[in-house]
């Protein structure tokens, strides 16, 4: 079948945001469908008058918002100069291995001249956390199936509007679910009991294949990675810096969203993302991708969780862990649980078996 994907795809240097678009497109092809990605920037949709207004009325008198929005138009400004001076290089890796539409859409462009396919899928990443109704698929023929595979609502704040608009854009789907607990509760309360929690992208994938496009470092010695977003964390990198050198091993450090500070960092393309965090003696991180691939790839890490406005989305790193009993590897004031002993046998029998799952659940939703 001809199925075409919406995700985030467009980051120079959001390593997770990349790999899942990626994973599931390797994933559908290799059932032997012709899956491309609809390339479709949501920045190029112009909101209502009336959305404009909210958005200047909450900024006034809401700090909350206010303070978030100040944030993401940092760590967006700070993300772009960050692309001009250390390019990641992750066009070229789009071009090597991810097949797409030859154009990029806008929305009105999606409405009234969609790109033909046997089904959509939407999903996975934070696709539905502004309710914009492409991610929700609300476009194309209605005769086109449309999968929900794993998106998640980020940290949306429902509201009695914002639910309703939610459950009109959710009639057209055929099978829905969400890659957190907390979207499947917020989907069942709109209407969808046989909504079904599924797997981030990425795990779909065995660690097998990734290590076909890896990269491997030179490693003279252990090291442990640093991959950090531009979240806050609980310890400083100079605390994390000075624990690590305690301990005889080098830090590799690998920033990115927005993150600056006076340490020395790498900037690998998604090749070299995937080599260092295979290579690695330890892991320490603040992502949630980060922690995907440590468990991928057994390594032994420690998970930051993130903090202030966007602690939200610290449920889909919590989800995963419970999932794999290994909670215990999020942080908890010790920097010296790094080094516990991890046991990985859970995550490597339950990864294979939802591999076989969803296998199974696209052939008989297609």
């Amino acid at each position: 079948m001809k199925i075409g994907t919406l995700t985030y795809w467009e980051s120079q240097e959001n390593y997770g945001q990349l790999l899942q678009c990626y994973a599931l497109l390797r994933f559908l092809r290799q059932m032997g469908h012709d899956a491309f990605l609809i390339k479709y920037l949501s920045s190029s949709t112009k909101r209502p008058l009336i959305q404009r207004l909210k958005s200047h009325i909450l900024y006034a008198v809401r700090p909350s918002y206010r303070q978030q929005a100040k944030m993401w138009k940092r760590l967006n400004r700070i993300e772009r100069e960050e692309a001009r001076k250390h390019p990641r290089h992750f066009d070229e890796f789009r071009r090597k291995h991810i097949a797409s539409t030859s154009c990029t859409f806008t929305a009105a462009q999606l409405r009234s001249t969609p790109p033909e396919a046997d089904a959509y899928v939407c999903g996975s990443d934070q696709v539905w956390a502004n309710l914009d109704p492409m991610f929700f698929l609300q476009f194309g023929s209605p005769h086109t199936k449309r999968i929900a595979f794993a998106p998640s609502f980020g940290s949306l704040q429902p509201s009695a509007k914002l639910e309703d608009t939610a459950r009109s854009y959710l009639e057209r789907f055929d099978f829905l679910s969400s890659r957190e607990r907390s979207g499947i509760e917020l989907l069942r309360k709109l209407g969808h009991p046989e909504a079904s929690l599924q797997p981030d992208p990425t795990l779909l994938l065995p660690a097998a294949t990734y290590r076909e496009i890896e990269v491997s470092p030179r490693k003279d010695e252990p090291y442990l990675l640093l991959y950090l977003l531009g979240n806050e964390t609980d310890v400083s990198v100079a605390d994390i810096h000075a624990f690590a050198h305690a301990h005889h091993l080098p830090v590799r450090y690998v920033a990115s969203q927005g993150r600056t500070d006076e340490f020395p960092k790498l900037y690998p393309t998604v090749e070299e993302w995937l080599g260092l965090l295979d290579g690695a003696a330890y892991v320490i991180t603040n992502s949630f991708h980060g922690t995907v691939f440590c468990l991928h790839f057994n390594r032994p890490f420690l998970t930051f969780p993130v903090k202030g406005s966007i602690k939200g989305m610290n449920s889909r790193i919590t989800d995963l862990l419970e999932r794999h009993n290994l909670r215990q590897r999020i942080y908890d004031g010790s920097l010296d649980s790094l080094f516990n002993e991890v046991d990985f046998q859970t995550f490597n029998i339950l990864r294979e078996k939802e591999e076989i799952c969803v296998k199974e659940l696209f052939t008989n939703i297609l």
